[in-house]
């Protein structure tokens, strides 16, 4: 692995959405995830224009290794906003060299700059609970339970 570089995504990125829907299951737990359906045109520029979606991405010679995705909450009380980061994913051959950690700092450094001092995740496995152990997450006293409305 060369060098890799951490940006946040934007207009035009478009078809870096559509390959990392494509290749989901190389960012996973292996045999967990599948390819996903890719966003039309016009909604992966939605979501790329969109202030409340963060997504970044960890290249290698310009080949996507690692994503991050978190969206801005804003709060009814207490601070006014937090971070949900929502998915997090390494290509499995880029896995143990540094490329999580790099996309966490990433979202450190924009919760730094923009005043958020609070995000949170879900962990639903041992490895992810020990990942985001070591970059600084602690465990609320109770676990979340995740709960879905499906229309």
């Amino acid at each position: 692995m060369g060098s890799v570089t951490v940006r946040h995504l934007g207009p035009g990125d478009e078809g870096i959405l559509q390959r990392l829907a494509e290749d989901d299951a190389d960012f996973d737990l292996p045999g967990r995830a599948s390819p996903r359906r890719p966003l039309t045109d016009a909604d992966a520029a939605a979501h790329l224009a969109d202030p409340s979606v963060l997504h970044w991405v960890a290249e290698d010679d310009r080949f996507v290794v690692g994503h991050l995705l978190a969206y801005v909450e804003r709060r009814w009380s207490g601070d006014p906003r937090q971070l949900l980061l929502y998915e997090i994913g390494v290509r499995e051959a880029s896995r143990g060299r540094g490329v999580g950690r790099a996309l966490v700092e990433a979202m450190r450094s924009w919760m730094e700059e923009e005043g958020v001092s609070e995000a949170w995740v879900l962990a639903d496995n041992p490895g992810a609970e020990a990942f985001y152990a070591g970059c600084g997450f602690v465990r609320d006293d109770e676990q979340p339970v995740q709960m879905t409305l499906a229309l």
